[in-house]
């Protein structure tokens, strides 16, 4: 008997589609979670028996407005853009004991502002580059965004794709793709079988069979998967991924349905030097074809950070810099801050936007100065140009309904 996926217990089984077969849509399910950890799947064709759960539960969210994948090339992308953007935390904060015991109340509101009246746009064709020092905003920002993670809080602010105002996820997840810090997936499945899963789960039931393993074969030919498709993602004992093939299998689930949109949350993170290149010349790629990357990053080698197209600066919260990662220079040394010679360009932007608790009085007025010099600049009116170009261009504007029409 199958039961729906929320009721899942140790043995039960759950119908990917209907009785249709692997073909159709599956309804309300889009991944397996951290939470569902399944140590063995049985079968992969129109049922999956969970015969072991770590947490005993399945998370799923709706798949009502993704949009259909097509195995061709992107041939437009589209641009996104935001304008000041705001994040506020509403979370109850709790007194300590010795304050309870004087009777006073349990909860008081607490209000944080987390992301401060911040603009920004990304392209098609570029990689855009979220830095700053830990605690900064950098993925508040990016889960902004792509409003997720957004209980507790709240967002002001427009966010736009080529123009037309997205208010909500769903709006946003027909074109879009998210690719997590932590990997997720089924770890006795194989690289091929974990793309089988997922193109099941995602792609449009009027996608034929054939379609669909042929989008598979061509993600494991563009993410070079193809050496390791076989192997296990991680089983203890046996030979399974490395940590750079694990995140490159991150990516193929996500481009699967050929998103327009990524949103890549730490994609170093835990990589040495030498594979955290490779991931990155792997977004490089796939923003070459046509895609918009916007990513968060911490602490980027300085080959890595050449790679990227443009560069958005957060420092507590507030927008320090946001244009193309070759006027970033330019615009320190107007605020009398010129990166040394053979340095790190990235480690040296994060390190001078960094607060200093030791030395909070001059480190907070530094970082003021350089935050209300963008605001000044002929960078920060650059960048309000371009978004207004964007968001006025009717031609951008109708390009996104293009593009969700014809996949």
């Amino acid at each position: 008997m199958f039961k729906p996926h929320s009721s899942l217990k140790k043995g039960d089984r759950f119908r990917l589609g209907n009785n249709s077969g692997v073909d159709d849509q599956l309804d309300a399910v889009t991944s397996v979670s951290g939470r569902s950890r399944c140590s063995k799947v049985n079968t992969l064709l129109n049922s999956i028996k969970v015969t072991s759960l770590k947490f005993g539960m399945i998370e799923s969210s709706a798949l009502e407005d993704i949009s259909s994948s097509n195995t061709n090339e992107i041939k437009h992308g589209v641009t996104l853009t935001w304008e000041n953007l705001t994040v506020v935390s509403d979370k109850k904060a709790t007194f300590k004991i010795s304050n309870l015991l004087r009777k006073k109340e349990k909860n008081c509101s607490s209000k944080n502002t987390i992301i401060n009246n911040v603009s920004g746009i990304a392209q098609s064709n570029e990689i855009l580059a979220i830095m700053g020092a830990s605690g900064a905003g950098k993925t508040s920002l990016l889960n902004a965004l792509n409003f997720r993670n957004n209980q507790s809080l709240n967002v002001y602010g427009e966010i736009k794709v080529n123009g037309q105002l997205i208010r909500s996820q769903n709006e946003l997840s027909s074109i879009s793709g998210y690719v997590q810090q932590n990997d997720l997936f089924i770890e006795s499945l194989t690289v091929k079988e974990t793309l089988i899963f997922q193109a099941m789960l995602r792609m449009d039931k009027s996608i034929s069979k054939e379609k669909r393993f042929k989008r598979i074969e061509e993600v494991i030919h563009d993410l070079n998967l193809k050496k390791c498709q076989n192997f296990a993602v991680d089983i203890q004992g046996k030979k399974g991924v490395s940590g750079g093939e694990k995140r490159r299998l991150a990516f193929a689930c996500e481009i699967l349905t050929d998103p327009l949109i990524l949103f890549c949350d730490e994609p170093t993170s835990g990589l040495d030097s030498f594979i955290a290149l490779s991931v990155i010349e792997c977004m490089k790629s796939l923003a070459k074809q046509g895609r918009t990357i916007i990513c968060t990053i911490h602490q980027p080698s300085s080959e890595i950070f050449e790679l990227f197209d443009r560069l958005c600066l957060v420092s507590d919260g507030k927008l320090a810099f946001n244009g193309p990662i070759n006027k970033c220079n330019q615009f320190f040394e107007s605020q009398g801050y010129q990166v040394p010679v053979n340095y790190n360009p990235a480690e040296f932007y994060v390190k001078t936007l960094a607060f200093v608790p030791s030395d909070k009085e001059n480190s907070l007025e530094k970082l003021k100065k350089i935050c209300d010099g963008y605001e000044k600049s002929d960078y920060y009116q650059n960048l309000t140009r371009e978004i207004k170009e964007v968001c006025d261009n009717k031609s951008f504007q109708d390009r996104i309904n293009m593009n969700t029409k014809n996949e």
